[in-house]
């Protein structure tokens, strides 16, 4: 079972020391330049009810919203700046034909880290990373995945977005699953992912049905017969 918890009860980010809410809040939805995010007051009221709550953890990047994400994130904090932890992206390319404008070289990363400050009008940022794409989502695993998701929050009473955060919350390796909300209501019902408690049994069968297929030598090492054959009657625990 999870206990319940709240954005203030922050947990440390990797080796960084840093303190974060277990739940981030994503800023890609900040801005409608690509058609379907937040305006700049919608974005205030989410920014605001999160930070309210004792949320401090924001994650942006550099081609969100083409720049606005950023932009925004920076006007809307204000004053608050200091007690956030910014965490924003580059990789993707902000200026079309040139060739070093993306990737993960020297120069892209140093213009991207000055265009950055300047658009979160800061002087520092807490984290930075490499961003891909993600593709792939609505494949016939995914929409599998999908459908244990909605059957565990159908008999939790819970929504499946709900269902899917409190089940990252609960992986080894993540600190705080980002979320995407574009509405007020939407960041309401992600943040009851925290008081969702999930049994072994629910449990267990959303980490079945997104269990990734590693391959060979992997999944064949991980056969009970070859195991057997290794290690004998010994039994070794797995790593996590």
């Amino acid at each position: 079972m999870t206990n319940a918890l709240s954005l203030d009860t922050y947990r440390l980010l990797g080796r960084s020391g840093l303190r974060v809410s277990p739940l981030a809040l994503g800023a890609m939805t900040f801005g409608t330049d690509w058609g379907w995010g937040s305006d700049r007051e919608e974005a205030r009221r989410i920014l605001d009810v999160y930070l309210d709550r004792g949320g401090n953890f924001i994650d942006t990047a550099n081609k969100y919203t083409n720049g606005t994400s950023e932009r925004l994130v920076g006007e809307l904090a204000g004053d608050r700046r200091e007690r956030l932890v910014l965490a924003t992206k580059y990789t993707l390319s902000m200026r079309p034909g040139d060739p070093n404008s993306g990737g993960n070289h020297r120069k892209s990363m140093v213009r991207s880290v000055e265009a950055s400050l300047g658009r979160l009008r800061t002087d520092y940022i807490d984290t930075r990373k490499n961003i891909a794409a993600a593709n792939g989502a609505l494949t016939e695993r995914g929409l599998g995945i999908a459908e244990v998701v909605k059957a565990v929050a159908a008999e939790s009473g819970k929504t499946p977005a709900q269902i899917a955060l409190a089940w990252a919350l609960l992986h080894p390796a993540v600190t705080a699953p980002i979320l995407g909300a574009r509405t007020l209501e939407q960041l309401e019902d992600n943040l009851g992912a925290l008081d969702v408690r999930l049994t072994d049994g629910q449990r267990a069968r959303l980490d079945k049905a997104s269990a990734v297929e590693l391959g060979f030598p992997h999944d064949f090492l991980a056969r009970p017969i070859t195991r057997g054959v290794m290690f004998g009657d010994v039994k070794i625990a797995a790593r996590r």
